[in-house]
């Protein structure tokens, strides 16, 4: 296994030319021995003989010229330190900043939002496997109480029951928690840098006119507040459509919130 690891090494760092140095006696010790045997019909190096180190002569610098020095060493390094791109989640980019504020926007509620989406996750990827394990390790892993598993398993069975998540089941494509990434030119962005954007969606389904994308929402919503709730994600879901289309070229012809607490999906235009 040493051997594979540095012939490995050789092959990949040399380039051009690999160079090979070693012993012509007691060459047993070397780590590279076992190059002996690819190295017989290619030249030896000559023997350059006895070196010796060049000559350094000491200069004199005036006063102004180490001033200058040191003031380009001090521009290089801040040059050096600034940045030359900036990275950003494509959710809080987006999400409008709207006077409507998720009843569940503490951490339980986002560790709760976490849990429904492994779930639901699993539920598409996985149909034959038990959800009931797997819901209590989630609860648990977030911190979040184990007797909350029934109302667990009871959002991911109503979202199995749903339109859309049928839509889905009887497409030819389907994808889950889809990551994606692409660079916003700097004349886009708000810091003025080039930005590194990343995101996650969570379920997208082929059909015949086109990609279906949705975002699961498992805000304490009500019908009331629907429309605010949408407001405040539409640029989230906007974004989602758009990037999936820049980075495929394929159509998306619906995008929408599924709204786990009425059960209902959203489009969003």
């Amino acid at each position: 296994s040493e051997q594979k690891r540095l012939l490995y090494v050789a092959a990949t760092r040399a380039g051009a030319q690999l160079i090979v140095s070693q012993k012509e006696k007691r060459n047993n010790t070397s780590y590279w021995k076992f190059f002996a045997d690819y190295l017989e019909d290619f030249p030896k190096l000559p023997d350059p003989g006895e070196q010796t180190a060049p000559l350094v002569t000491e200069s004199e610098l005036a006063a102004k010229t180490v001033v200058q020095v040191s003031q380009q060493i001090a521009q290089s390094w801040e040059h050096a330190g600034q940045a030359t791109y900036t990275t950003g989640a494509a959710k809080e980019m987006t999400v409008e900043s709207t006077k409507y504020l998720r009843s569940s926007g503490s951490s339980q509620g986002a560790a709760w939002g976490t849990v429904i989406h492994l779930l639901l996750e699993t539920a598409m990827l996985q149909p034959e496997m038990p959800l009931d394990s797997l819901a209590y390790t989630a609860l648990e892993q977030q911190d979040l109480d184990g007797a909350m598993v029934n109302d667990a398993l009871a959002v991911v069975q109503t979202v199995l029951k749903s339109d859309i998540w049928q839509r889905a089941l009887a497409s030819e494509k389907r994808l889950v928690e889809v990551p994606f990434e692409h660079c916003l030119a700097a004349g886009d962005s708000e810091t003025g840098l080039p930005t590194l954007v990343r995101g996650v969606i969570d379920l997208m389904f082929q059909e015949a006119d086109g990609w279906v994308i949705v975002d699961y929402k498992t805000d304490a919503v009500t019908a009331d507040s629907v429309g605010k709730l949408v407001d405040h994600y539409r640029g989230q879901v906007n974004g989602y459509a758009d990037t999936w289309q820049l980075l495929t070229g394929e159509h998306v012809k619906e995008k929408g919130l599924y709204l786990t607490r009425l059960n209902q999906f959203v489009t969003v235009d």
